[in-house]
């Protein structure tokens, strides 16, 4: 969906504003299609601002605390100046943050991250993990009144409810 993309977006901004110039990316699964709008949101919107991500600095964290760990890992052993992160989960974040500290890595001074989904685990991570945020509760909670409202006859409405930033201390 569009909001998949508009969250890559999003990241890109966040990173670029914050002066990142060696920008990586965890994805999660090839065969889940949000994790490819994502990615591919976040591509596009670093090409827009003449900034080419390279195949070595994505990485794949299967959308596990543990792949975040293990792919931040991998990331720096290749691209050991990567100060710009956006991870497409924030579980797969929670674990890179773990790996980061473990590395005497500081974040956000040394690398900037940013995770997707605002999990409330997010907030309770060493630094507060940036996220965006989907609003699930507010769009089921919209959509089951658009279910009430259409068995009463109402009419066919649809609703969007765009991804938005949560900066906490883990970005520029």
């Amino acid at each position: 969906p569009s909001h998949d993309i508009a969250a890559g977006e999003i990241a890109a901004k966040v990173l670029l504003e914050g002066g990142a110039k060696n920008i990586g990316m965890i994805v999660g699964s090839d065969d889940i299609a949000s994790s490819a709008d994502r990615a591919d949101g976040f591509i596009s919107s670093l090409d827009k601002n003449g900034y080419k991500i390279q195949s070595s600095a994505i990485e794949s964290g299967a959308f596990t605390r543990k792949g975040g760990y293990e792919a931040v890992g991998k990331l720096l052993a290749r691209n050991p100046k990567l100060d710009g992160l956006f991870v497409l989960s924030d579980m797969m974040a929670i674990g890179a943050l773990e790996k980061l500290s473990r590395m005497g890595i500081e974040v956000p001074s040394k690398i900037s991250v940013i995770g997707c989904d605002n999990s409330p685990a997010g907030e309770f991570t060493n630094p507060k993990l940036s996220t965006i945020d989907y609003n699930p509760f507010e769009a089921g909670r919209s959509s089951g009144q658009l279910l009430i409202d259409l068995i009463n006859g109402g009419p066919v409405r649809s609703l969007v409810f765009p991804p938005k930033l949560v900066v906490r201390e883990s970005t520029k």
